[in-house]
């Protein structure tokens, strides 16, 4: 699946931001770094269920590394 985040700019200044296709906590250092282009800080934060999921690609890429060990 492709990674994608979305941000959105509120009128009040606001910014909402959002990945998608993104697990783990490889997720956290995207709003980190959407953190650093806004100079603002994140006031509140949901974890999508994703956040928690092993990512299939670098479990296999692994799993294929020990194989050929």
């Amino acid at each position: 699946m492709e990674e994608k985040i979305t941000i959105k700019i509120m009128p009040d200044g606001r910014v909402l931001a959002e990945t998608d296709g993104v697990n783990g906590p490889k997720c956290v250092d995207y709003m980190k770094l959407i953190e650093d282009i806004v100079e603002g800080k994140i006031v509140k934060e949901w974890r999508k269920p994703e956040f928690d999921a092993i990512d299939q690609a670098v479990l296999n890429n692994a799993q294929n590394q020990r194989i050929k060990e």
